[in-house]
């Protein structure tokens, strides 16, 4: 039988719902973009943040229209998924509400918040590198959390959970808090060995662990659409919240198709605010 999926794909400017449809034997995807939008950081007082509930928006407008689509063709709408750009998050306290807007990784308050970092770890920047193999961006979540204590150290007295922008829409969606692999590996964060994350790191800057949850991968089922989201929505209630690779890139690298990924004989460049060149490896 003929199945039916929207992806939400959400850029650092712009996003879109595609909803792709599979069927036939062997199996084919046959995809259509139901919406497309702009967005941008806003300027705040505390520095430029996210417009997530306008953002979230266009997720559920995204979402009514991938469902009539794939009501017109006869298919109910089986599985819905989202994936970001990487490194932002939000914090949601133990009520389950997001505590202050998402915070773009533009603030140049991180870069000063690196630069602390490095001289507060034992090897500095190299260091940091070998334990998390992520180049020492500015942005990547690590000193984005060393700034935001800097600045606002009330965030994390209330014990909450950090989750990644991707992993906040599916708890928007599905109520359940995650953390997918592939947005956690930008964030300087996860460890290269363990593959869990780098607590050892996090305490050696002073900062929280109890926030990091759970980390699941590409693939999972986190359960159903919200029932009133799904009564709101117009979409049946069967409708499975399933967790993509949620960085956009990690997303993009899945769909090249190349084979014999293992003899390392390809190599992608996906572009998009910037460009990125690498490689599959096996570690």
């Amino acid at each position: 039988m003929p199945t039916s999926h929207l992806a939400i794909d959400l850029g650092a400017s712009s996003g879109r719902a595609m909803l792709g449809v599979l069927d036939g034997e062997p199996l084919k995807l046959q995809l259509e973009e139901v919406h497309r939008f702009e967005h941008t950081p806003i300027e705040s007082p505390a520095g430029p943040v996210w417009d997530f509930t306008g953002l979230v928006n266009h997720v559920f407008e995204g979402i009514r229209r991938g469902a009539a689509a794939a009501s017109r063709t006869g298919i109910e709408l089986s599985s819905i998924g989202v994936d970001t750009w990487g490194v932002d998050w939000g914090l949601v306290n133990r009520q389950g509400e997001l505590v202050g807007l998402p915070h773009c990784y533009r603030d140049p308050a991180n870069a000063l918040a690196r630069d602390r970092a490095l001289q507060q770890i034992e090897g500095g920047g190299e260091s940091i590198f070998r334990r998390t193999g992520i180049q020492l961006q500015t942005f990547n979540t690590l000193y984005q959390l060393v700034a935001r204590r800097d600045s606002s150290p009330q965030l994390f007295v209330e014990q909450g959970t950090l989750l990644l922008l991707p992993d906040l829409f599916h708890y928007w969606l599905s109520g359940v808090r995650s953390t997918e692999r592939t947005n956690a590996s930008t964030s300087s964060m996860l460890s290269n060995e363990s593959g869990d994350w780098d607590r050892e790191l996090l305490e050696q800057l002073n900062l929280p662990t109890d926030c990091l949850g759970e980390i699941v991968e590409p693939g999972t089922k986190l359960g159903k659409l919200r029932p009133e989201l799904a009564r709101e929505l117009g979409v049946n209630s069967s409708v499975e919240i399933v967790v993509p690779a949620t960085h956009d890139t990690a997303s993009a690298i899945a769909a090249v198709p190349a084979v014999d990924a293992a003899a390392g004989s390809w190599a992608y460049l996906s572009s998009g605010t910037w460009s990125l060149l690498g490689m599959e490896l096996q570690q």
